[in-house]
């Protein structure tokens, strides 16, 4: 069992019955959604304890959702008062031992070609960002197969049960007003998302869907190794018949995962959904890194979108060429940097854009180079124990850039503009996500989200800022982030209107090992739709001093025994190999941060 702690409890704001756990104490592992009827301890600052139970989770970067059992636990707690929480979790080894199980079942040889092996019954739905690949799925492929006549049961898996709801929500989306769904349509599994719930189309295991002719169920594919329903005629559903078995965001899933599924049913068709060149699936065996359908059959070849082959047999492929997300400047670069310079863009150049920079002037990509050090403090590149890096100059400047980059935002309506601010590595993204939450007064033309380049597959932004933090030293090999192409592809992708990419700058030691870094900015500077700036020049232009950071921020080791007075510089920097501590000094009022 692992025990996980959080710092911060909240409502959430679209339910009365789920909770926001903040602020984690380790790394939350998506495997933390297959499990239900967990209890949430609470202690209060008051010294008194309390308790919650949870029905599911969702899981997030840096938080969880948990759906209560009942919104009654809430009654007469304040949870603004908390100052611990605590859940204690089974190993997700359970899971993979389960599918070990499953996998045994089918009495396959040890020396068994599970490659030669496969089914010709599969077709692939190649879907790069922004193509509309969950609005296909269920305007082609799921919806019209409810409107014949006759019996189809469609099983579709997904990896995570945010990618669950998603098409889930795209489905009664594409109903338009039409409500007959909720008499096929069918979520399984673990749900936060009200609408779903609202729509009465979220099943428990007592749902009785041996009663249904026609239906689509949607649920996680770790759950179909173990999983099923308890009503007349329930199975496992690994058990039951299914016509279609649609696997969807196929890149993120395991090749043991997907492959279980693929022997153990045999309906008419599988169509796997997804994008070879985004990233690949976390998994707990070394073995399994970056393994995953695309690989097996060989669809995770360069230029494998202009001209699939597939191995072992030569699978149907749909490709969706037109990209809908991005303005051309910024879809340009990644069709050119991954897709072979063939995806068409719907937007144009002369799109409406919902918002402008007042006082500022960015085009739709903008490079901003920071210095970095091997000796001096702050543009020093250091890394946690854990293994994953962190810069504090490139930290604290994105963190003042985007404070002043939203005070300059001018919106043309009221949409409010989404912000994402992301870095390949952990420890990086986790100093951002903790700087933004120090920000007490945002304005509320902007909504701010901070994460991870994984943890923003599938998501979208007005304005993206990719933090290109490098890691102390800088090497050619391919494993590294900033060497992947998958996941510099999926950075550049996310923006709608306006990209920052702040990356290291030419002096920085062994800059030239960043070969794919450099691939996109030449492919950036290709065209006449960006600008380049130096992180000094921006300095200058929010402060009016080139070298403000540096010369009001202190930093220093982390001590076994730290004793704070009031900060003499803006910020003061405290860090070890296991916590980086930060103090702001603001003219008002002071906080402090800390980073495990």
């Amino acid at each position: 069992m692992a025990i996980h702690g959080f710092g911060k409890v909240e409502h959430d704001e679209q339910s009365s019955r789920t909770i926001v756990l903040k602020e984690p104490s380790r790394f939350i592992p998506q495997s933390i959604e297959e499990l239900s009827g967990i209890r949430v301890d609470l202690d209060f600052g008051n010294g008194c304890t309390g308790k919650l139970h949870i029905e599911s989770f969702t899981a997030r970067e840096f938080s969880l959702l948990g759906k209560l059992e009942s919104a009654d636990d809430l009654q007469g707690m304040a949870l603004e008062e908390v100052v611990e929480a605590r859940i204690e979790v089974q190993n997700p080894s359970f899971l993979q031992q389960v599918l070990l199980e499953r996998f045994q079942e089918l009495r396959l040889g040890e020396t068994f070609a599970m490659k030669a092996g496969l089914t010709s019954d599969i077709e692939f739905v190649f879907g790069p960002p922004g193509t509309g690949k969950t609005t296909h799925l269920a305007e082609k492929v799921l919806i019209p197969r409810m409107k014949g006549s006759g019996k189809e049961n469609v099983l579709v898996l997904a990896p995570t049960n945010k990618a669950a709801d998603v098409l889930t929500t795209r489905i009664m989306e594409a109903m338009v007003g039409d409500t007959s769904y909720q008499e096929w349509l069918v979520r399984f599994g673990s749900s936060v998302d009200v609408r779903i719930e609202n729509a009465g189309v979220w099943r428990d295991r007592t749902f009785n869907i041996g009663a249904l002719d026609r239906s689509i169920t949607i649920t996680t594919i770790a759950r179909f190794a173990y999983d099923g329903f308890t009503g007349e005629y329930g199975k496992k559903l690994y058990e039951m018949e299914w016509d279609t078995v649609v696997i969807d965001e196929a890149s993120m899933i395991s090749l043991a995962n997907i492959i279980y599924p693929l022997y153990r049913t045999h309906p008419r068709k599988f169509i796997i959904a997804g994008d070879p060149f985004q990233i690949g699936p976390i998994v707990a065996v070394e073995e399994w890194k970056d393994e995953n359908i695309y690989t097996l059959v060989g669809l995770n070849k360069r230029g494998s979108f202009a001209q699939p082959s597939t191995e072992p047999h030569d699978y149907p492929i749909v490709n969706l060429e037109t990209q809908y997300r991005s303005i051309p400047a910024i879809g340009e670069v990644y069709s050119r940097f991954t897709y072979d310079g063939i995806l068409q863009h719907h937007r144009t150049a002369e799109s409406p854009c919902s918002f402008s920079f007042c006082g500022f002037d960015a085009m739709p990509i903008n490079l901003i180079k920071f210095p970095v050090s091997k000796y001096e403090s702050i543009y020093r590149t250091k890394r946690m124990e854990s293994g994953t890096p962190y810069q504090t100059y490139s930290a604290l400047f994105t963190f003042e850039f985007v404070r002043w980059l939203s005070g300059t935002i001018h919106r043309k309506n009221s949409e409010i503009i989404r912000i994402g601010v992301i870095a390949p590595y952990r420890a990086q993204a986790n100093l951002l996500s903790k700087l933004n939450d120090s920000w007490l007064t945002k304005p509320d033309t902007v909504n701010v989200q901070v994460g991870t380049i994984h943890g923003f597959q599938g998501d979208e932004c007005n304005i993206i800022i990719a933090v290109l933090n490098p890691p102390p030293n800088i090497s050619s090999d391919s494993r590294m982030f900033l060497n992947k192409q998958n996941i510099l592809n999926v950075a550049i992708s996310r923006a709608r209107d306006n990209l920052f990419i702040v990356m290291p700058d030419a002096e920085t030691e062994n800059i030239g090992n960043l070969r794919k870094v450099t691939e996109i900015e030449r492919l950036v500077k290709a065209s006449d739709a960006y600008y380049e700036y130096g992180s000094n020049e921006i300095e200058k232009m929010i402060w009016g001093n080139a070298r403000y950071l540096e010369e009001n921020t202190f930093s220093t080791g982390h001590q076994m025994v730290n004793v704070y007075r009031k900060p003499e510089r803006y910020y003061e920097v405290r860090s070890d190999d296991s916590a980086i501590d930060i103090q702001i000094h603001e003219k008002q009022s002071g906080s402090k941060s800390q980073i495990p």
